[in-house]
């Protein structure tokens, strides 16, 4: 696999979802959006996503 941003992990919704629920707020995010957050606990941060090479 040639990932640009590190090492992969396939990971099972249900898994991170139980780790933190606040992750289950996302499904409802329109394609071709992004989430981050500075830290656990704070509220998702939502932009829209674009390439840097585009």
């Amino acid at each position: 696999m040639n990932d640009p941003n590190g090492n992969a992990v396939l990971v099972c919704m249900e898994h991170l979802v139980a780790a933190d629920g606040t992750i289950a707020e996302l499904a409802a995010m329109p394609p071709g959006t992004e989430a981050w957050r500075p830290n656990a606990g704070e509220p998702w941060l939502l932009q829209q996503h674009t390439y840097a090479d585009a």
